[in-house]
């Protein structure tokens, strides 16, 4: 066994299961149920891990727990194990979906996802591989972006099966329909809303990177092409995306970004900087109209009239005028409804699918036409299918509790992963202070489109706790694998 452990190297075999998170809708068949390839491969991993040398493995644990603020998030696991339990005494919480979801929603999705990166960096020399590694991925899922638009706009079949290929079949109905935004890129995501939120939640990270003066790759010409073509392909995929609330959401943050960097310097550089933005949006609005998507149907019309519906208090309008945003504002207030009747322990992880039913058959606001298919659709499938962001989620299904646990988890985690940036140095820094943005990100999209099942959530929050574990660490355990 010790000869087998110093032949393997654990922390590069996670290369495999990280690859395979950014492929989020990758899926196999087992049996009838589409079961993530990441999932599979990573309980893999982290059974090997274990099998090699279950001592590490504890001390690893150990050591998270005492140093880190994983702590925080075990007190929240704990709640939602207890919760669960005291919800299948009183008959709300079945034995069968408590187990399912322990297993697949809060220890493989949510816990391994987390631990991942934490395996993987244990020492500083594997610092830079993982961010050169993670930041081309990030480019490679821009690339596909566009490739995805290409394949799409021309029918090119080849192109068309190949997202197909990498893709599930929800990804695909969406797509198919060609619905009133016409084309939409999803990239390697299920739904183009995903793809957008993954493209908004990484820019700190993104951009950062770009503006650092120290070299990603060795290479000089592939270093400079990299980063100086990363922000203007993310500008160009959120537009294809064609969500508008995500373009807002990234203007507002690429703003903010921009002008924290700006705030020492003159007035001049100020100006050409916000000339340049103009006109590299005006430069992608022009050719998205020449491609005869017309922006002002596709996006502008449908904020104008969004936030007219909104100030005249016309909910009806604004379930006509914007669909897809009054499916998951309908989704949320009904959430919040299944807290009220819940509000300490929840109606249990992953649970809330089966008691949501009656919430939208007694709705006080309309239901939009999505909300309603959905609604048909539980009567036969018994559980009912609606939009999930993890505020709405952690209310609905651990409570006032396990929504206290889990948001003081992040803000730990911020606040800690902010105070250490400045221990680190050269693309690590930029790494970490792009990263530590990321994490602030996720207290305000909490509230739109980021459920549980999101596994950059989990990654991201993962990679914080690896910095800081790796910043708190006073002496080198021995280690098994390298």
């Amino acid at each position: 066994m010790d000869y087998i452990c110093k032949k393997l190297n654990m922390s590069n075999l996670g290369y495999i299961p990280l690859f395979f998170m950014f492929l989020p809708a990758f899926s196999i068949l087992v049996g009838k149920k589409a079961i993530l390839l990441f999932f599979i491969i990573t309980v893999i991993y982290f059974i090997i891990t274990f099998l090699l040398s279950p001592q590490y493995f504890c001390h690893h644990l150990i050591r998270l727990y005492k140093k880190t603020t994983f702590k925080y998030f075990v007190y929240w696991f704990i709640w939602v194990i207890i919760s669960g339990l005291i919800l299948i005494i009183v008959g709300k919480y079945t034995i069968s979906h408590y187990i399912y979801y322990f297993y697949m929603y809060l220890l493989v999705n949510m816990t391994l996802t987390l631990l991942l990166p934490t395996l993987m960096l244990k020492k500083y020399k594997s610092v830079n591989t993982i961010i050169k590694f993670i930041f081309s991925l990030i480019y490679l899922i821009l690339l596909l972006g566009i490739i995805n638009f290409i394949g799409a706009k021309y029918k090119i079949d080849f192109l068309q099966n190949f997202f197909t290929f990498i893709v599930n079949q929800r990804a695909l109905v969406s797509v198919a329909a060609k619905d009133m935004s016409g084309i939409r890129v999803y990239s390697v995501f299920a739904e183009p809303g995903f793809f957008g939120g993954f493209i908004t939640l990484f820019l700190p990270i993104v951009y950062f990177l770009s503006k650092s003066k120290y070299k990603i790759y060795k290479n000089v010409y592939l270093n400079l092409i990299f980063i100086k073509t990363i922000i203007p392909l993310s500008f160009i995929n959120i537009i294809l995306t064609k969500s508008p609330i995500w373009l807002l959401l990234f203007i507002l943050v690429f703003v903010v970004l921009k002008f924290k960097e700006l705030k020492n310097k003159n007035i001049l550089h100020i100006i050409t900087t916000t000339f340049f933005l103009v006109l590299i949006m005006s430069t992608l609005i022009f050719a998205i109209n020449s491609n005869g998507d017309n922006i002002n149907n596709k996006y502008l019309s449908r904020i104008t009239e969004t936030f007219q519906s909104v100030i005249n208090m016309d909910y009806e309008y604004f379930v006509n005028t914007e669909p897809s945003l009054a499916t998951r504002v309908t989704s949320y207030i009904n959430s919040l409804r299944l807290f009220l009747k819940y509000p300490i322990t929840g109606v249990g992880l992953g649970n809330s699918k089966f008691y949501m039913s009656s919430m939208f058959e007694s709705s006080p606001v309309p239901l939009s036409s999505e909300n309603l298919s959905c609604l048909m659709s539980s009567y036969t499938k018994k559980t009912l299918s609606f939009n999930g962001a993890f505020f709405y989620e952690l209310l609905s299904e651990t409570g006032i509790i396990g929504y206290i646990l889990f948001i003081y988890f992040i803000y730990k985690t911020h606040k800690v992963l902010k105070s250490i940036t400045n221990t680190f140095t050269g693309i690590q820094y930029n790494f970490i202070k792009g990263l530590s943005n990321t994490v602030f990100l996720l207290f305000i999209f909490q509230f739109y489109d980021f459920g549980f099942v999101f596994l950059s959530i989990w990654f991201v929050l993962g990679l914080a706790i690896s910095f800081i574990n790796l910043q708190k660490q006073t002496f080198i355990a021995k280690d098994y694998y390298d």
